[in-house]
């Protein structure tokens, strides 16, 4: 129930009806969920999966969930390349950026491509909590404000038509170039500037200034924050909530060592 409904529902149960007549009863109004499914349209994946009005998400594939948080720790740990070392493994960041295209999957896997496209991802989590080979605490906290960000976005419709939009004259430009082609990112990155720039919290990437003033550097990391954020709303969508991060480690590990152990090149 948003504010406004509250404060309609306890106006009403406030007034009193004339003293020959007993009070009015208001039936309680069903519980809704931050998750509008039509807040999402620009993604499409709620098309196939009904929304729960569960907020553990408990209802939902724990892979799926993984799936998708993994695309997030994939997304920044892309950032980080670009920002630190000018360059970045392409096998790595195209899962991501397909991931923003893909508008009507049948499941939660085939939003980033090949199965096991998002195993670096999967890799990332498995470091993370496993201190195995070593954390990164600010990998860590990037997806933590990717995730708050995309808590802002879920509140602007007119943001959200907005990326729609942009989604789908990419689609329209992938006719004439290949999805890394610099236009492609080029046309992702304006459209991250146009709407997720101007929402809190701000997010300002640090890294090695010689590459981060590179224009196309810059494309880059606009980009894959916006395949981010797209891989936020999925988690979303399949149940994932940050109750989930902070006491649910150890199965959100066995997850990630499930995700990369169904891979047919692992023996």
């Amino acid at each position: 129930m948003n504010v406004l409904a509250a404060r309609l529902c306890c106006n009403r149960i406030a007034r009193h009806e004339p003293a020959q007549r007993p009070p009015r009863v208001i039936p309680a109004r069903p519980t809704r969920y931050p998750l509008e499914r039509e807040n999402f349209d620009w993604i499409g994946y709620n098309k196939t999966i009904p929304m729960e009005e569960d907020p553990t998400g408990m209802s939902h594939d724990p892979l799926d969930r993984l799936t998708a948080l993994a695309g997030i720790y994939q997304a920044v740990n892309c950032v980080l390349r670009v920002a630190r070392h000018g360059t970045v493994d392409l096998d790595t960041m195209e899962p991501c950026i397909y991931s923003l295209l893909q508008v009507d999957a049948d499941e939660v896997s085939a939003v980033y491509g090949e199965p096991g496209a998002v195993a670096n991802g999967a890799r990332q989590i498995i470091a993370q909590l496993t201190g195995q080979p070593q954390r990164n605490l600010e990998l860590t906290r990037y997806v933590m404000l990717l995730m708050r960000l995309e808590r802002t976005l879920a509140k602007r419709p007119d943001l959200l038509a907005r990326i729609g939009e942009g989604i789908a004259a990419a689609q329209a430009k992938q006719e004439h170039f290949a999805l890394l082609h610099p236009n492609m990112i080029a046309h992702f990155a304006g459209l991250y500037s146009e709407t997720l720039s101007r929402l809190e919290p701000r997010i300002i990437v640090r890294g090695d200034p010689l590459h981060l003033q590179n224009p196309d550097n810059q494309n880059r990391v606009r980009a894959l924050l916006l395949s981010g954020i797209r891989s936020a709303i999925l988690w979303r969508q399949v149940g994932g909530t940050r109750w989930q991060i902070l006491f649910k480690n150890k199965d959100i590990l066995a997850d990630a060592r499930r995700y990369l152990a169904q891979l047919p090149d692992r023996a």
